[in-house]
């Protein structure tokens, strides 16, 4: 019995047969073109001397009108992707433009017809009839084609044949019908027969195909079960076979190869047996054992095994359950993997995430996870700890003088004695840096003051030995008690880090107990505030720049400014730098703050001045900037930025600084007065240590501590003081600046005693740098 297709399958074969006609129609099509126009222009020559060639011309013009047309169809045909060729409108497109060709060449009966010379009639309408038969064969595959062309042409003339009303006309109009419907039947066989090929052609290649693709499969199959053997003893991983009974019928050598036992050992066994003796964890697989009983999948199973005289493997193991007719079990198909490497390197880089890669301690992140379940469990039972958050002293020095080798050496072996000396549940950890946790579990408050104190003890005696140099250490230990009232890990580390702050500020070298109404941590934690608002302030700029006059004694003249900073707060209530400085300097942020003010003094001076003009400003640095290695080369980038010349600027440092940072002062000094750039020392004989220093700073300018300068007239010693420093000063061959120049009887004594420059109120009031009247 034959089978029938289905009718999805029939569709899809007479589509493609017909998208096949089509394009068997466009491939003919070409060679038309060509005989329609060599014949169209024979046929103008035979009747140019019967037909007005008006109407020969506009004839002819059509005829390459519609091949044109034609022609771009079927280019754009072969253009366009093979796949798109079933359209339908490819086939309507050609129809058109045939249809188009047969009314032009239909219209030679209507428009060319030769009233009088029935010779040329004849003529006509066996070119008609040639044009006609000859299409049969570019039209063969698809007859709709062929009566698009042959009816607009061979209607026309029949037509005008019976019109005449002659015999003779009507014998040629009888002879043309004729014609047309023996060639129609023709074109119906032609289409039939290349329908018919085309049909063979495609059952042959789909009967071929299916013979192929099973020629394939079978020997696919036939290979598929050597192939699964060798490519599963090359490969790296192992499989086996359990019966119903859970007992091992298939290995692969790779399994003996991990797993340390023979074949002849596990084949026949039960799994239970082979795999408990050699396991670490027995209940782990008792567990999975069970869910094997239950007829489960297992996926990514990890066991870890130990054979005799191996060293332990870690094996993941994952298995399918095999069914049979009815759903009968059959047993396993599992397959294995050694995945120790891979198992030990996660557990290595499980410690690393956790870790500091100095010390081995452990890092903030894993210290702050334990500080909140340290907190969880205080909660729930009531246990007590402590944090203890430490800072050493004095690390900055052995790195800047014995490099960042010995300060890592340092911080090594500081470790080991600081692990020595804390219990064995409690946490040490280090947070970067030279600053470190540690959590003390189970631990009063008391207690763990204790335990702190022999720590700074324990540092305190510490000596650490680089090379021919010893250094001594110290740390600053803030500690807090973890109380039901601590909500989160962030809130109480914050404590303890407030705690260790203040044992700086307080001296340093000391422990310090975090209490709520503390007020040195109160003060902390507004200048704490205070810096996060210094932060605001550079970031949306919110400081502004002022300046206050300064007068030369000789000349009478103000050729000189001083820059002075003030911070305007949210609420725009404008802050003096005593309000902000402090905190600036002892969190470190003073560095940027001289940086915005050098960007924007320079800038300003340029937009007020000019490049050229001799009025001097200063610019006051910071001790903080003193230190910071990498501000020489940033002023000269600036300086070349700003194309203005360094003699206009004169930067002013305080007498602490200077001191404080001497050799850092003397190389900036040099190198800047070397640029052309002052200097002044300012608030000199605050320390009243400093003369001996003055020698070593070469300063331009000395600058007379106000508060002198403000109570000479009422105090002698103030007055010898301010009489002192300028004499020394001229002797040194600096020019001296009186401070704090605040009325009329002030300036004339200052006047009196020699001095070079003036400043303060009785000068003029410091004033905003974008509104005072520059000189």
């Amino acid at each position: 019995m034959e089978l029938s297709r289905p009718q999805s399958l029939l569709d899809e074969s007479a589509q493609r047969t017909r998208a096949e006609q089509v394009y068997l129609l466009y491939q003919n099509s070409n060679t038309g073109f060509a005989v329609s126009i060599t014949v169209g222009a024979m046929l103008v020559v035979a009747l140019r001397n019967t037909i007005p060639v008006s109407h020969l011309s506009v004839w002819y013009a059509s005829l390459l009108a519609i091949t044109a047309i034609r022609y771009v169809i079927y280019r754009d045909y072969f253009a366009s992707d093979p796949s798109d060729r079933s359209d339908r409108r490819w086939e309507v497109a050609f129809l058109a433009g045939t249809g188009g060709a047969g009314i032009v060449w239909g219209s030679t009966m209507i428009f060319l017809f030769p009233g009088d010379a029935v010779t040329y009639q004849v003529l006509i309408a066996l070119v008609l009839a040639g044009m006609v038969g000859g299409s049969v064969a570019v039209f063969a595959p698809l007859q709709s084609a062929y009566l698009a062309f042959a009816l607009p042409i061979l209607v026309p003339g029949t037509v005008r044949f019976l019109v005449e009303g002659d015999a003779v006309h009507a014998i040629l109009a009888l002879m043309i019908f004729i014609f047309l419907l023996s060639m129609t039947a023709v074109a119906r066989n032609a289409e039939n027969a290349v329908r018919t090929m085309l049909e063979l052609r495609f059952d042959n290649q789909g009967l071929t195909a299916e013979i192929n693709e099973r020629k394939r499969v079978e020997l696919a199959l036939l290979r598929s079960e050597e192939r699964f053997r060798d490519f599963a003893e090359l490969a790296a991983d192992f499989y086996w076979e359990l019966d119903s009974d859970l007992r091992f019928t298939d290995i692969s050598n790779r399994f003996s190869d991990v797993s340390g036992l023979r074949m002849e050992q596990v084949l026949g066994q039960k799994m239970e047996a082979v795999f408990a003796s050699h396991t670490v964890d027995d209940s782990q697989l008792t567990a999975k054992l069970h869910q094997l009983g239950q007829r489960e999948p297992f996926d990514e199973f990890k066991l870890e095994w130990v054979a005799p005289g191996r060293t332990k493997r870690v094996l993941l193991l994952n298995g399918k359950p095999v069914t049979g007719v009815g759903d009968r079990f059959l047993g396993y198909r599992c397959v294995g993997r050694d995945v120790t490497e891979e198992h030990h390197l996660a557990q290595e880089m499980t410690h690393q995430a956790k870790h500091d890669a100095l010390t081995g301690l452990v890092n903030r992140r894993e210290f702050t996870r334990r500080l909140e379940t340290a907190l969880a469990h205080g909660k729930r039972s009531g246990s007590e700890y402590v944090l203890c958050y430490m800072d050493l002293d004095q690390f900055k020095v052995v790195n800047d003088t014995a490099g960042h080798g010995a300060g890592d050496e340092l911080l090594k072996q500081l470790t080991s004695t600081l692990l020595g000396r804390v219990r064995g549940r409690d946490t040490l950890g280090r947070f970067g840096g030279d600053e470190f946790g540690l959590l003390l579990d189970n631990c009063e408050l008391n207690s763990g003051i204790q335990i702190a104190n022999s720590l700074l003890a324990c540092l305190n005696e510490f000596r650490f030995r680089w090379e021919d140099r010893v250094f001594q250490v110290g740390a600053s230990i803030g500690v807090v008690a973890m109380t039901s009232a601590t909500e989160t890990a962030h809130q109480v580390l914050t404590q303890a880090d407030l705690a260790c702050y203040t044992a700086k500020d307080l001296g340093r070298n000391r422990i310090h107990v975090y209490q709520a109404d503390d007020r040195a941590l109160a003060r902390m934690e507004i200048e704490i505030a205070c810096v996060s608002d210094l932060r605001d302030a550079l970031n949306f700029n919110r400081f502004l720049l002022y300046c206050q006059p300064i007068l030369s004694v000789d000349s009478n003249q103000i050729d000189h400014y001083e820059l002075l900073l003030r911070l305007r707060e949210k609420n725009g209530k404008l802050l003096s730098p005593r309000c902000f400085i402090p905190a600036a300097e002892r969190f470190g942020i003073m560095k940027e703050i001289d940086r915005w003010v050098i960007t924007h003094a320079l800038r300003a001076y340029v937009e007020r001045l000019g490049t050229d003009s001799r009025i001097n400003v200063s610019i006051n640095l910071s001790g903080n900037s003193l230190d910071d290695g990498d501000l020489l080369q940033w002023i000269n980038e600036q300086f070349s930025k700003a194309r203005i010349a360094p003699s206009q600027i004169c930067f002013e440092v305080t007498e602490t600084a200077a001191i404080h940072n001497l050799g850092q002062a003397h190389r900036l000094i040099t190198e800047l007065k070397n640029r052309g750039c002052r200097f002044a020392l300012d608030d000199f004989g605050s320390g009243l240590s400093s003369f001996g220093y003055l020698k070593h700073l070469p300063v331009d300018y000395l600058k007379i501590d106000g508060g002198f300068v403000r109570d000479m007239n009422s105090d002698e010693m103030a007055s010898a003081i301010v009489t002192g420093i300028n004499g020394i000063g001229h002797v040194l061959g600096m020019q001296t600046v009186a401070e704090c120049v605040e009325n009329e009887a002030i300036l004339a004594s200052v006047k009196s005693l020699g001095v070079d420059y003036v400043q303060g109120y009785a000068i003029g009031e410091p004033l905003p740098l974008s509104e005072a009247a520059l000189a």
